[in-house]
């Protein structure tokens, strides 16, 4: 009986050990979700309440998808995989894609950087040569 309990108090003392040391994941679903917010060009709004979705892929991806219509360049359709990091309660992430924009005459690579926080905060630029500014989103989780 005393070897049992010693036992199971072994068990339990390492459960504790190692409950405790389990590494913290990079957990992107903490940010998917569908954002709203605003975009703005050079500074200006020029989509307000305009959503961007995200979709966890896996511990460390994410796909960052907008579908909106912009007076300087027309319809934006990105579906962009992106790389996610996590620093505290912030997540960084970043991709590149190729975009078509017909009213600019064709399709050319964007990069996109931006971060969210666990609280719903979301910033993001969209940048690329064949852009006539970059573009940025700021907004919540909906």
């Amino acid at each position: 009986m005393k070897n049992l309990v010693k036992i199971s108090i072994v068990m339990l003392l390492l459960a504790v050990i190692f409950a405790g040391c389990k590494k913290d994941k990079n957990e992107p679903s903490d940010i998917a979700g569908t954002y709203s917010g605003s975009f703005s060009m050079a500074g200006v709004e020029v989509v307000p309440n305009a959503k961007l979705n995200i979709v966890r892929v896996d511990d460390t991806n994410i796909t960052i998808t907008v579908n909106e219509d912009f007076p300087v360049i027309g319809q934006l359709s990105i579906s962009c995989p992106a790389t996610v990091t996590k620093s505290d309660n912030t997540y960084q992430f970043n991709g590149t894609t190729t975009v078509t924009i017909e009213m600019l005459g064709g399709s050319f690579p964007v990069n996109i950087d931006g971060t969210a926080t666990e609280a719903g905060a979301i910033n993001m630029t969209i940048s690329g040569e064949g852009l006539p500014a970059d573009v940025t989103f700021a907004g919540e989780k909906q």
